[in-house]
């Protein structure tokens, strides 16, 4: 009963939380919940954890419930296909590659979700109204990955307002243009815990791994017998002797870094070659090449 009564009473004080950061929200009609306001790592609106316990992240390992309340399933068929993060009140940011079809119809957004082979009583699909891929996309081949032009991002928007909560919350862009080279990033989604497995893993993962100066990673891919046009919209993010990646499933997801006690997403899962795999790390889009690209669409509001 104590143990009961405790649940309740952490649950009441997230709400309250939320309704006290929700106030924080100009209520005007020329300041809707988008753009630079909810999404720019100085707000005290995103990138915030409600539901916070002591977690560890050491290589491909479960997330807890609610702890990346920005990160979504992007569905085809009623399965999951790719990642995604909240980043407005109808907007999704994912991989061009993931929605390429550009029919909102053959997509669902699954937001809140944790375990993909059970219910999750907080979760929510939301239908898509309307796919934006960026307009220097030209399509991932995979024969010819030297080729890729690093401009692997979309935007998806809702037919309707995503309700926010503990299980649901935008995540940041981050405020300034660096390189993050050097720095540790957290990789979360559903993907395939290594290249053989035969599905997706049950339970939301996060895997730490380093940042690598493009340079270094340009050399990386030569050693092991492959020619990489890797430019400044592309991060680069692995071990030089493999062991932890993001791999199939997990395209469109978050790359993320914790800024000033928010979370940013600081780059989008987009390719590599096979996963984890030495001298092979993987690449991202770099999201603070596309902020004003993103900024345009979700500011139409």
């Amino acid at each position: 009963m104590m143990k009961t009564t405790s649940i309740k009473n952490q649950k009441s004080l997230v709400l309250l939380l939320i309704e006290w950061i929700l106030l924080l929200i100009p209520k005007t009609s020329t300041t809707p919940l988008t753009g630079s306001f909810l999404t720019s790592s100085s707000s005290p609106v995103c990138g915030r954890q409600l539901l916070q316990r002591s977690s560890k992240v050491v290589g491909g390992n479960d997330t807890y419930d609610g702890e990346f309340p920005w990160t979504v399933s992007v569905r085809r068929n009623d399965h999951h296909h790719c990642g995604g993060v909240i980043v407005g009140r109808k907007w999704i940011l994912t991989a061009a590659h993931c929605v390429q079809s550009r029919i909102p119809s053959n997509f669902v957004v699954r937001i809140g979700e944790f375990d993909l082979q059970r219910p999750d009583y907080h979760s929510r699909d939301y239908a898509i109204d309307r796919i934006i891929i960026h307009e220097n996309y030209s399509g991932l081949i995979k024969s010819s990955l030297s080729s890729i032009n690093g401009a692997d991002i979309a935007l998806l928007k809702t037919k309707t307002d995503i309700l926010m909560d503990e299980h649901a919350w935008p995540v940041c862009f981050p405020s300034v243009d660096h390189t993050f080279a050097g720095q540790e990033a957290i990789v979360v989604g559903w993907g395939k815990r290594n290249e053989k497995s035969e599905g997706y893993s049950e339970r939301l993962q996060k895997a730490r791994i380093p940042i690598i100066e493009n340079k270094i990673c340009r050399n990386w891919f030569k050693l092991a017998g492959r020619e990489m046009v890797i430019n400044e919209k592309i991060i680069c993010a692995g071990f030089r002797d493999g062991g932890r990646d993001a791999c199939h499933g997990d395209s469109g997801g978050p790359l993320l870094s914790k800024i000033d006690d928010h979370w940013s997403v600081i780059g989008v899962v987009s390719t590599g070659i096979g996963c984890a795999r030495p001298l092979l790390p993987g690449l991202y889009s770099r999201v603070s090449s596309y902020h004003k690209w993103i900024e345009k669409y979700t500011k139409e509001e």
